[in-house]
């Protein structure tokens, strides 16, 4: 299934510098920090390279991925092991400025997209030049009511979604959930610090949430207030 995957999104840790200022984010309730092992991020890298795997490869999810000391060693661990993978970064830009995109860009990374949250952060990013990356900066006036997306009771959307094989998304705590929406792993189809990923990607139950969404019937509770039309679409 992992030529249906648009992109492998694995969230490092459960850090944000802007998560206290945003109390509608997830990351505002986390207390203890937690780090996905840089071994398993490895293992997950070294075997998406032997599928030759070329598609997007995030590092991001709910946080700040270029404050996370380890990421220019993962960077060029993909570009070694993982060559034909694209690297995607989103970031709130309080780290960057033209000298880190530059580097970005020397490791290999192929996108980044900024979300501003402040005028003046807006008026600094947009300054950035992308170069051969592919840069995009955009105003965030009001975050989104995710933290009560769970009990929303709309009538959800009835056009497929490719979750949970459009986008794998893997959490910092190790599991493998629905989509990057679902901030509470609730829907949780194992965890790579247990197994390895391409077991998990081969379970039974994640296969038949995959057959059920992309038919369109979105039936867990999460879809009810999701606003997206689909992951990745095939």
């Amino acid at each position: 299934m992992i030529t249906k995957t648009g992109r492998i999104t694995i969230e490092l840790s459960n850090r944000c510098d802007m998560a206290s200022f945003h109390k509608k984010c997830p990351l505002s309730n986390a207390k203890e920090p937690v780090f996905l092992p840089i071994r398993t991020v490895k293992i997950i890298i070294k075997w998406l390279g032997k599928q030759k795997y070329d598609k997007f490869i995030a590092f991001h999810n709910y946080n700040e991925s270029l404050q996370d000391p380890r990421l220019y060693y993962l960077l060029d661990y993909v570009r070694k092991k993982c060559s034909k993978a694209s690297i995607f970064i989103l970031t709130n830009g309080h780290w960057l400025n033209q000298v880190i995109l530059n580097e970005l860009e020397f490791f290999g990374v192929k996108k980044v997209y900024v979300s501003a949250y402040t005028p003046y952060d807006y008026k600094r990013l947009a300054k950035i030049k992308g170069g051969n990356i592919k840069y995009r900066v955009r105003k965030v006036n009001n975050l989104d009511d995710r933290l009560y997306e769970y009990e929303c009771q709309n009538a959800p959307k009835k056009k497929p979604c490719y979750a949970p094989y459009g986008e794998v998304v893997i959490r910092c705590t190790g599991d493998v959930v629905l989509c990057c929406r679902d901030w509470d792993n609730r829907h949780v189809f194992g965890n790579v610090l247990q197994d390895p990923l391409q077991k998990i990607l081969s379970k039974k139950l994640m296969r038949k949430a995959y057959e059920r969404l992309s038919s369109g019937d979105r039936y867990f509770d999460l879809c009810k207030g999701c606003y997206m039309d689909g992951r990745y679409k095939e």
